[in-house]
């Protein structure tokens, strides 16, 4: 089953690993957060990836729909903005968010075109 909504979403948590001194925030890690729907909130988690010689990819899991390791489509990180699709999902489910300057947390909108 796929929610269809349009929400915000806050994604928290900084990358498990974290350097004393790093150069600067990268959206590189796991991240986990929460979409805040109509009828409660559905708990995720990113896991965001650019190797040094290529370009990005990522998953995404969401427990409470069974959906675990979805791969993303669509990652883009130009400076502190962060955006990306889930593949294969009806409705282009879309997150579009900023990473803080400290790359504590990554906040922005979920959409989902309403599929009947």
């Amino acid at each position: 089953m796929v929610l269809m909504f349009m929400s915000r979403c806050l994604l928290l948590l900084a990358p498990l690993a974290v350097a004393a001194q790093a150069p600067a925030p990268s959206a590189s890690g796991l991240w986990e957060g929460a979409i805040n729907l109509p009828s409660g909130v559905l708990e995720v988690a990113v896991r965001l990836d650019r190797p040094a010689s290529g370009s990005w990819a990522g998953t995404i899991d969401i427990p409470a729909q069974g959906a675990m390791a979805r791969p993303l489509a669509n990652i883009t990180v130009d400076g502190p903005a962060v955006r990306f699709s889930i593949a294969g999902v009806p409705g282009d489910p879309t997150f579009a968010g900023t990473l803080s300057e400290d790359g504590a947390t990554i906040q922005g909108g979920f959409t989902q075109v309403r599929v009947s």
